[in-house]
Order: structure tokens, then C-alpha cells, then sequence
């Protein structure tokens, strides 16, 4: 019981009415396309399967292509890398990237373990075209790294970066999601009066503030720890504004892109010392500067 108890909560919490349920399973569980979907039921499942994952379906994590005549969803970029901080993924290199040599073509080549906090591990083989030498290594093993993370959630989507390797002539963009379908549904249901005494509930905001944007996708650059830093000192003004609960996100975030390109363990610890650290330099050059002037 205990087993089956943690392999369930393991697993996305998708919630969404008995009939768009039913059009759901019939179109892509069945068929593999979500083309039978009509706008406000696209528009419900879109909704389900991004709060199911905490993500805000606003910042548009997921997007629709049109593959072999079937459209499907896709993960976009930055999806990946907040689901893995959310859920304490923790991804792993463990070969490559390497430039190989398939058949007389030149690919690079990585392979990344992703492991769950409850011990659970998958492993993902990216390969790149050798077209890009300046940044086709940083590219693969990004590659990797998000495709080990879907699978280990058990999102059966494909990641971004993926199209690329997808023969232009059998994809085209899909329909895409109209979010305010969702707003019309609700207004047409029957209000909810808010408790006495308490304000009304706000409305999600219709977009991610631009500095916890602007800092998820830094994140995903980041290739040495050192950067993680610099991208704390930049940004953390601008996070300093947002709530609490956005603020501690970005910051596990933070440190758990800083364990994986350091391969080093609570690397909370190491930030805290190295941020004091900058802080005091920077209050050291420019007590320097002050006495110069002076």
C-alpha cells in the first residue's frame, strides 16, 4: 500500500470535468491528437495539465504542434528546468557530450541520468547535429537534460528543442489555446460569494512579472557556479518585489542549477558564503572609490 501511496503522489494531480475528461481521452489518449478538441475544452485541459504540474499556464510552458497530421502538445523552453527545481530533480551527465561519429555523420552525442527524490532513475540520450561547434556541446547536454526530466515525470511530450531534428515537411504549428475560453466558462457559472469579512480572491495575473522571467530563463545559461552568483546579484532587486512564495522558488531554483553544473551538494550553503562574499567586496571597492574621491 505504502508503494502504491508514493507512486501516486509521484504522478501529476490532473483535475477536469467528467465531459471534457471524456473528449480528452477520446482524442489524445485514443488518437494521439488534440485536434478533437473544441476551443473551451482545449482551453480546460491546457489549464488542468499546467496546475496539475505548478506551472502558470500564462507563461505558456506548453505549446501546441501539429506533427504527422495529429497535433500535440510540446514543453517549451524553461518548462523543463522549473519542473525539475519544483520537484527536486536532481540531473546528472554521465556521458558526454562527446562528438561521435554514426554512419559517417558527425553528431554529438550526451546521456543524462535524472534521478527522484524517492530513488527513482531515468536516463536520456540527446544527439545534436555537428553544425554549431562554438555552443553544439552546451546545446546536447541541455537537450539531454530536459528529455530526462520529462521522462522521469512521466510527461510523454516532446521538449523544444527537440523540433529541430523533426523534418520541417511533417510538422507546422498547431492551433493553440485560448485562455479567456476559460474566463467565459467561469462567468457563466454561478458566482462564488467570497466568506464575510474576507476580500475577494484575485485573478491570476495574466502574465509572469518580467524579473522572474527574465530570471528562470538566465537560469537555464548558467554553466558554472560562479554565474549563479552574479546572476543572484543581478536580479535579486527585482525578486526582492515579487511575494514570498515566488521568491523562494527562484531561489531553490537557483541552487539547484548551481549543484548540478558544480556537481556539489547543498549548494545553499556555498551561494549564502559566496554572495556575502561579493557583498563585502563590493562595499570594500567602494569605500576605496569613496576615500579616493575624498
Amino acid at each position: 500500500m505504502a508503494t502504491e501511496k508514493s507512486a501516486k503522489s509521484e504522478r501529476a494531480n490532473y483535475s477536469v470535468d467528467g465531459r471534457t475528461g471524456a473528449r480528452v481521452v477520446e482524442s489524445f489518449v485514443m488518437r494521439g491528437d488534440l485536434s478533437g478538441l473544441g476551443p473551451d475544452e482545449r482551453a480546460k485541459f491546457y489549464m488542468a495539465m499546467c496546475e496539475g504540474l505548478g506551472l502558470n499556464p500564462y507563461a505558456q510552458p506548453f505549446a501546441f504542434l501539429r506533427l504527422n497530421g495529429k497535433e500535440v502538445l510540446y514543453a517549451t523552453r524553461g518548462a523543463t528546468d522549473q519542473l525539475a527545481a519544483m520537484h527536486g530533480i536532481t540531473r546528472e551527465t554521465v556521458d558526454g557530450p562527446k562528438v561521435i561519429d554514426l554512419a559517417g555523420t558527425k553528431l554529438v552525442f550526451c546521456v543524462c541520468r535524472a534521478t527522484h527524490p524517492s530513488g527513482r532513475v531515468e536516463t536520456a540520450t540527446a544527439t545534436v547535429p555537428l553544425v554549431d561547434p562554438v555552443n553544439v556541446l552546451m546545446k546536447c547536454e541541455t537537450k539531454a537534460k530536459r528529455r530526462a526530466t520529462l521522462s522521469i515525470l512521466g510527461l510523454g511530450v516532446l521538449d523544444e528543442m527537440e523540433l529541430e531534428t523533426i523534418p520541417a515537411n511533417v510538422q507546422e504549428p498547431g492551433g493553440g489555446v485560448d485562455l479567456s475560453q476559460m474566463a467565459h466558462s467561469r462567468h457563466d457559472e454561478e458566482p462564488i460569494a467570497p466568506p464575510r469579512n474576507e476580500a475577494p480572491i484575485e485573478a491570476l495575473p495574466v502574465e509572469v512579472p518580467p524579473a522572474l522571467e527574465g530570471f528562470y530563463a538566465r537560469i537555464a545559461e548558467i554553466e558554472l557556479p560562479g554565474e549563479a552568483v552574479a546572476v543572484w546579484m543581478k536580479h535579486r532587486t527585482d525578486l526582492a518585489a515579487l511575494p514570498a512564495p515566488d521568491r523562494e522558488s527562484a531561489w531553490k531554483a537557483l541552487c539547484k542549477r548551481t549543484e548540478e553544473v558544480g556537481k556539489m551538494k547543498n549548494a545553499k550553503v556555498w551561494l549564502k558564503k559566496a554572495i556575502a562574499e561579493e557583498d563585502a567586496r563590493r562595499a570594500s571597492d567602494g569605500g576605496a572609490k569613496a576615500e579616493n574621491a575624498a
